[in-house]
Formats: structure tokens, sequence, C-alpha cells
């Protein structure tokens, strides 16, 4: 026979009973007040407040929490997308090589092909060595690879991310182009960059293997008429910077719009760029622009332009970085990813034609870094009016200041005729240019379109 369970819990007076209530409203209140000051509170970092309120409210939603993203890079980034290849597959008197610039879509098809050899180039370099301007120029025309990156990367970063995370050795200064090449009877190729702002030349061992490796993918790109401008024998080449690439195809420059993504005059838009931007609160608007404050300051214009300065009354970084001793690396995903995430929400559902590259990054005299990028459109740079398309302060654990333009590009489908590269020089022949001019496509931003032309400077 089942036995019953006889046993059963004390009853409480209602005495007690109305003590027990108390405290559960009481419990109830506090949770409530706590949550209200954290929508009320502008200091909403985005690495951290922003996870904990999300938790908070999963918890009462009864489902597992989402962690944000954190401005902290979890993993190594990878290597730059070069906007300028060269493939030289014969050195010598007789050059052969094969040369992209001015075309997204090829150069990062040919780019997906090569990128592995100049990953282990870069890993693997050691014992950097400089050399001479002809040392380099001997590079230039020897079988072997040439990557142009437009902006100024610090070799540091360079190598850390081919190695993805591995053991490096630094490498010296910063370096915009590189070569890697495969000398006549060397078993592993040599890897040569030039620091345009130290203005020398540096050259290291690697351990690519040549033949049967390296050599066999030379061979496979034909000669489409790639030049350097030190390889042209006219007068008018002379004032050029050597490293130049010219093609005699004039390229194809499609004309592009400045679209007008969001509109900030409307409140719960601009909030949500807000939230993006890490703030919560209340704004108040100063002619075309708005402005929020809490220790520090956000200010937003209609036209995308944005501006942020910390202030010594903040004692929690809305944008940190790292953990403990910052480095480059860190710093430079910080601001990276931080205006991903700006341009993410000012473009919307609208597809952005511009791609954001490192443009360079400057050492500050107090400590830290100014780091700036740029904008390209076909691989070719973006001029705007008012100075870089982003840059980023960052000191100590984090993000100080930063300004950024944020531009969303559609294309017309109409293209700007510009002549080709030898008739630019021919043209631009008449200038007083000084010796060592780089001769570039560039889309000049006047607000409401960009259009192409040739610069030189």
């Amino acid at each position: 026979m089942k036995l019953r369970n006889t046993v059963r819990k004390p009853r409480l007076s209602k005495r007690r009973r109305a003590v027990e209530l108390g405290k559960d409203v009481l419990i109830l209140l506090l949770i409530c007040s706590a949550v209200s000051l954290v929508g009320r509170s502008q200091i909403y970092t985005v690495a951290g407040d922003k996870v904990w309120f999300s938790s908070l409210s999963s918890f009462f939603a009864g489902k597992e929490s989402e962690v944000s993203p954190s401005l902290d890079p979890g993993r190594p980034a990878s290597l730059p997308h070069p906007v300028r290849i060269a493939v030289c597959g014969q050195g010598g008197e007789s050059v052969s090589r094969y040369g992209i610039q001015y075309d997204t879509v090829q150069a990062e098809q040919v780019f997906g092909a090569l990128s592995g050899f100049l990953s282990e180039g870069l890993a693997s370099a050691r014992d950097a060595q400089t050399v001479s301007a002809l040392d380099w120029q001997q590079a230039l025309k020897t079988p072997g690879l040439y990557f142009d990156f437009l902006g100024s990367v610090p070799m540091e970063l360079m190598v850390r991310w081919a190695s993805e995370g591995g053991d490096v050795e630094i490498l010296p200064g910063s370096a915009r182009r590189l070569v890697l090449t495969a000398e006549e009877g060397a078993e592993t190729a040599t890897l040569y960059y030039m620091d345009d702002q130290q203005g020398l030349y540096y050259a290291c061992n690697t351990s690519v293997v040549c033949e049967g490796y390296l050599n066999n993918t030379l061979l496979e790109y034909g000669d489409n008429g790639a030049r350097f401008a030190f390889e042209r024998e006219e007068e008018s080449y002379r004032t050029l910077a050597p490293e130049v690439l010219l093609l005699p195809d004039a390229p194809a420059a499609q004309r592009y719009q400045v679209t007008q993504t969001l509109e900030l005059s409307d409140e719960a838009v601009r909030a949500e760029l807000e939230r993006t931007l890490g703030f919560r609160g209340s704004d108040y608007s100063i002619g075309d622009a708005w402005v929020l404050r809490d220790g520090d300051g956000l200010r937003l214009s209609e036209n995308g332009d944005i501006f942020y300065e910390d202030g010594e009354a903040l004692s929690t970084a809305r944008y940190p970085v790292g953990q403990g001793s910052v480095s480059l690396s860190e710093a430079v995903e910080a601001g990276r990813n931080l205006f991903y995430k700006a341009l993410e929400a000012w473009c919307g559902t609208t597809a952005n034609e511009a791609q954001i590259y490192l443009k360079e990054i400057l050492e500050q005299p107090e400590g830290g870094w100014e780091i700036r990028f740029g904008y390209t459109l076909g691989g070719a740079d973006v001029s705007l009016e008012d100075g870089e398309a982003a840059s980023f302060t960052v000191r100590e654990d984090r993000i100080t200041s930063y300004e950024m333009h944020l531009r969303c590009y559609t294309a017309t489908g109409e293209e700007t005729l510009v002549l080709p590269e030898t008739q630019a020089i021919a043209a631009l022949s008449a200038l007083d240019l000084e010796a060592g001019a780089d001769l570039s496509l560039c889309y000049r931003d006047d607000g409401n379109s960009a259009q192409a032309s040739w610069m030189a400077g």
C-alpha cells in the first residue's frame, strides 16, 4: 500500500506573510529603479553597459543573452587588400609585366590567387637591411610580385596580420609598396619595401621557395604593357616617382552619387545612430547639428560629419581599447571597428560602393596614436573637402577623440572620361611639378557626387 506524504509545510501567520510580501515588493522596486537609471544615463559604453543591459533584459525575458560586439579585437586582423598589383614574369631589359589598377573586381580576384605568397613572405621575413634606391628599382624589374596598399602601414602590423598571431620578427618602418622577388639562382624570395615617410628602402630574407613554386605562378601572367615610370625613356616621365605604375589604356572611371541615407531631423532615426555610437539620452540642436553631453561630447551633422571628444569628467571610458597596455594593432582595430559600425548604421540597406583603407598612423608627443582612414572608389583614393574619411586618437586604454565623415556612394551607371596615363602625363608636364611626383586617379567628393580626375603631387 502506497503511503501518503503526511509532512506539511508550516503555515505562516498573517503578520509573517505581510512581511515577506513587503520584501518582494521592495526588491522589485529596487530592480525597476536600477533599470530606469541605466536607461536614462548617457554613460552607455559600446563594449560594457550595453552587454549588462542586454543581459538583464534577457533574464526577465527568459532567454539567453546576446553579447554585443566589442571594440576590443578578439582575433588578429587580416592583411589589407592592395589597390595595385603587378606580376613580373620576365625581368631585365625585356620586361614582361601584368599590371592591375583602378579595377577593384579584377584586383580582388588576382590578390586572392597571390595573397598566400605575400602572407608567407611577411610572416617569414627576417634580417631587414637598408638598401639603395637603385636596388629598389632593380627589384621592381626583377621577376616577382608588386603590391601597392595606397596607405602607409607600419610593418609591425603587416607581419602580425600576415602571421595571424604567430611568432614574427618585427620589421622597421612603414610601407605602402612591397615587392616579393624571385632573383635568378636564389632558393627563396626576397621581400623589398619602401618606407615613404622616412625615404628608406629595405630588403629581407623570406622562406618563400622560388623554384617550382613562386616562379611557376609568375609565368602564368602575360604582358599587358604595365611599366613603371623609371622604365620609360621619355623626358616627361622624369618628374614622376620611379615606382608610379603606368598602363597603356585609359581606366574605366565610374561616376558616383553621394546618397543621403538618414534623415537626422527625425528624432527616432537620430537616436538609433547615437545608440550605435554608444550614447543614450537627450540631445539638443545647434544649427544643422545635434549635440549630446555627459562628461564627454558627441556632435552629429545632417551630412554625416561626426565629432567626439572625451572629457575629464568621464570616469568610465566610453570606447575602451584592449586590456591594460594597448598595442598598436588593438588601437587600429578599435578605430576601424567603430568606423565600420558607424558606416553600416549610416548606409542602412543601401549598398555602399566605397571601401576604407588605413591611410597613416601618427605617433602623438604625449603618447598614443592618431589613426587615419580613407575611402577608395574603384581602387582610387577619394578626396573629401573636410579632410580624411575618419581619424581616431587612441591614448592609454581608450579612444579619446574621433572625427568621421560618413559617406554612402552609389554608382550612377555613367562613366567619367579620363585620359590614358601616358596622355595625362604629357598634359601635366606643362605644370611645374616637383621631382618624384605621384600620378594617380582620384575621386573628388563635392558633397553631392564624386568624379574622377588625374592628380599629380
